[in-house]
Parts: C-alpha cells; sequence; structure tokens
C-alpha cells in the first residue's frame, strides 16, 4: 500500500459523503469520473450552483469529454487554478491527476473556505489543532507521523465536548484508540469516517489526515456560528418576566374614562427591543367579576400603548399577560373612582 491507495480511499469516501444528498456514489476515482457526471454532480453540490451538464446520457467519448470540459470550466470560473489536467487525462483515468484534481477542489470548499489568515491553509490548520490539543500535554507537529499514536485525535475528539473522549482512556493500541475517537467524532459531531483508523497509524498521507481533521474545525466554526445567530435571536425575543408596564392606568383610573399604561417590552437580559409584533395582551377586571373594555396597540418600536375604560368605581385588578404568561409586576390591584359631578 502506498500514500496513493490512501488518498483515494479518504477522496473516495470525502466524495460520497457530499454525492449522497444525490443518491449517487464513486466506487473508483480512476473511472467513475470518466463520463463527467460525477463530477458536475459534486460541483453542484459542494458549490450549491449549476454547471450545466452538456450530455445527460453520454456514449461517446467525445460526449464524456465535453461533459468533463464543462466541469473544469466551472471550476475555474470559480477561481480555483488548475495545472497540469485536462478532460481527456480524466476521461483516461489519470489516477494521480484526479487526485490532484480532488485535493484542489478540497482545499478550495472545505480546507480554505471562509480563511482570513495570512499563514498557508495547512499552517493555519495546524496553528488551530495546536491550540485546541495544548490543554491536553500534547504536540502537533505535522500531518503525518503526529497522528501515529492515537493521542492528537483523541484530544481533538475531546476538545469540542470535554469528557466525550477522555485521555485516561487510551489504551496504547494506537489502532483502537483512533479507531474510538473516530467512532466518538462521528456519533457524538457528525464528523464523516472518510479515513480508516490503519491508514492514520501505518501510513498517515498528509493531505488525506488534513481532509479528515478540517471536518472538527468546521463543526466547531459551524457551532459558533448557530450560537451567535441563537444569541442574536434571543437579544430580539421578549421574556415575559422581564418585560415592564407604567403609567397613570396602573395608579388609578376614573369610570368611563380611558385609562394608558404603556407596556415595554424586553430581552432576557432586560434590554429594550427595537421592534414590536409581540402577543400583549391586556384583561382588567372589577370586583363583581365583570371586563373593562380593553385593548392594546403595538407602537412598532418595542412599545405597546394599553388603555382600558371601567364602567364603575370599585377595585379593579389588572394583568398583562405575554403568551399567557404575566409580565413584571402583574397582576395590579387598582382602584377606579367615579366621575365627579361638574
Amino acid at each position: 500500500k502506498t500514500w496513493v491507495d490512501v488518498q483515494k480511499k479518504t477522496f473516495t469516501n470525502w466524495s460520497n459523503n457530499y454525492l449522497k444528498e444525490r443518491l449517487l456514489s464513486v466506487k473508483d476515482l480512476s473511472t467513475d469520473f470518466e463520463d463527467g457526471l460525477m463530477l458536475c454532480n459534486l460541483m453542484e453540490i459542494i458549490s450549491g450552483k449549476k454547471v450545466g451538464i452538456a450530455n445527460k446520457n453520454p456514449k461517446m467519448k467525445l460526449q464524456r469529454i465535453e461533459n468533463n470540459n464543462a466541469a473544469l470550466k466551472f471550476i475555474r470560473s470559480e477561481g480555483i487554478k488548475l495545472v497540469g489536467i485536462g478532460s481527456e487525462d480524466i476521461v483516461e483515468g489519470n489516477l494521480k491527476l484526479i487526485l490532484g484534481l480532488i485535493w484542489t477542489i478540497i482545499l478550495r470548499y472545505q480546507i480554505n473556505m471562509g480563511e482570513d489568515s495570512s499563514d498557508s491553509p495547512k499552517a493555519a490548520l495546524l496553528e488551530w489543532v495546536r491550540a485546541r490539543v495544548k490543554p491536553y500535554g500534547v504536540t502537533v507537529r505535522d500531518f503525518t507521523s503526529s497522528w501515529q499514536d492515537g493521542r492528537a485525535l483523541t484530544a481533538l475528539t475531546d476538545s469540542l465536548e470535554p469528557g466525550v473522549c477522555p485521555m485516561n482512556e487510551l489504551t496504547a493500541d494506537a489502532e483502537r484508540d483512533t479507531n474510538v475517537a473516530m467512532d466518538v467524532a462521528l456519533d457524538k459531531f457528525q464528523i464523516p469516517k472518510i479515513m480508516d483508523p490503519a491508514d492514520m497509524v501505518t501510513l498517515p498521507d498528509d493531505l488525506s489526515v488534513m481532509t479528515y481533521i478540517s471536518y472538527f474545525r468546521d463543526y466547531l466554526a459551524h457551532n459558533e456560528e448557530k450560537a451567535k445567530e441563537l444569541a442574536e435571536r434571543l437579544k430580539r425575543t421578549p421574556v415575559a418576566g422581564q418585560c415592564t408596564a407604567s403609567g397613570p392606568g396602573l395608579e388609578g383610573a376614573v369610570a368611563g374614562q380611558p385609562a394608558h399604561i404603556t407596556i415595554t417590552s424586553r430581552n432576557a437580559a432586560g434590554e429594550t427591543l427595537a421592534a414590536g409584533g409581540h402577543p400583549f395582551k391586556l384583561e382588567v377586571i372589577a370586583e363583581d367579576g365583570s371586563h373593562a373594555e380593553s385593548s392594546v396597540t403595538d407602537n412598532g418600536d418595542g412599545t405597546y400603548a394599553a388603555v382600558y375604560t371601567a364602567t364603575a368605581p370599585s377595585a379593579h385588578t389588572i394583568s398583562i399577560t405575554l403568551g399567557e404568561e404575566p409580565i413584571q409586576g402583574s397582576p395590579w390591584s387598582v382602584g377606579v373612582t367615579g366621575a365627579c359631578a361638574e
């Protein structure tokens, strides 16, 4: 077995992780890309754009070349520089050139995706790994020998969620420990097992290892992005217990005259919201159980104008709720007096 065998297996699995979206799969990179359809489909899935397949049922060599030309033209249009490979190389199954092509695609769409470091993609990924495993006392020098004992992968896996892959459970059986870490990564973080544990231990090809390890960074970046989105949503979401009300209508009212209250929507941090659209409800009940006429108007700026009109003098209970939950201070007991005679 050589690095070519390892890379072929890893890159096949990487391709299939995308192609499964269309119920497609590659068994042999040197032959399955021949008609151009797989490459076109792969590029459409990974880029989210249309490639424009020239021949959907290619029978002749010329048609297969046209399909691969379409794929390569699209790849170049994405700003990817291709060196030393043409459509005929793919049709003729030149494995090393096809592996080089796949690596170029991986580098562009996965390893270098969103990378703003001045370092090379390899150096940036290596620095990221070093920072993640440093607290575990693990040193990573490269994407080859540093991964052969299973310690680096165990530490990296555990760093995504401390406790899921403890270092103190390492067995000194490198292949077993690597397999356990890969299984945990798949089960806990949906990181696809595109690389064979035995290959990482006995013949770690640096491009294969980089491709696999980049999924860990992607997972963390995706989770951080989700956390930011959640935080932004929470900022825009009112919490009943934080929302407040004020105004003369909470201090008293006169029968037959409108009494006004201002409701202010606030998020979990107590910050006033800048927009409306939330279902506040005002209910005013007299001692005899009758309901006063009431309404809530959305001002569109995070505040709401509430008004009620009591019909007779008595103590009234005012309740303001958001989604059936009482806001801060609700309910209030307010006295309603009779109108003064002129």
